[in-house]
């Protein structure tokens, strides 16, 4: 299994065949369309594997960035057409945050995970204790966060909430916990919330010419 997230700022590849395992992250100066395949190449050859006998994948298809999403999402699917094969499990970058701070805490009651979406919005699902959605993921005002009485958890180091830190393990767990739910590669598409602010800026235009 190769999989990857490009949700965030750092970027995360884990690729695990048998008991070979190796994991890397790239930081927020990287360019991650200029360097996710080079990873890749460099992890399999480490690994002495081929990209040729790869028919597993993971990525994470939203909630986050829409470049990164974007960028995520095409190589996993780019790699699957060259390969013209390949399931993909599509994870949500929401979940994986609970999934990291229920494998860390002992948690007892229903918590909040936020991500910022930027221009005073932010992400927001509910979880109970042990990491089970309970709602729908939505896009909500910052103050309304405020006022929920859950606890906000977040993995995201300048909003206010509890911490918990994303790894690579993070990724390659959840990834194999969801098994179950992988799709052909021509199927998976971003989760977005909100549009993109080029979406919004060509909407705004034609609203002005009509």
């Amino acid at each position: 299994m190769i999989a990857i997230s490009t949700a965030f700022s750092t970027a995360q590849v884990a690729i695990q065949r048998g008991d070979k395992t190796l994991f890397r992250e790239l930081d927020a100066n990287c360019k991650h369309s200029e360097n996710l395949l080079r990873v890749i190449d460099e992890m399999l050859d480490k690994l002495n594997l081929s990209i040729k006998d790869e028919d597993e994948f993971a990525v994470v298809v939203g909630t986050g960035s829409f470049t990164g999403l974007r960028i995520g999402i095409a190589t996993v699917k780019g790699l699957c057409a060259g390969l013209g094969k390949g399931r993909v499990i599509p994870l949500s970058s929401l979940d994986l945050i609970a999934y990291s701070f229920v494998k860390r805490n002992k948690v007892e009651k229903d918590f909040v995970v936020v991500m910022d979406a930027l221009s005073g919005l932010r992400f927001v699902c509910k979880y109970d204790r042990l990491g089970n959605i309970i709602s729908q993921p939505a896009l909500v005002k910052a103050e309304e966060v405020e006022a929920m009485p859950q606890q906000k958890v977040t993995a995201e180091e300048h909003l206010p909430y509890t911490k918990t830190q994303l790894t690579c393990e993070d990724l390659l767990e959840f990834a194999v916990k969801n098994r179950e739910k992988s799709i052909d590669y021509h199927e998976v598409t971003p989760l977005y919330l909100r549009k993109s602010q080029a979406e919004v800026g060509l909407e705004e235009k034609m609203l002005k010419k009509s």
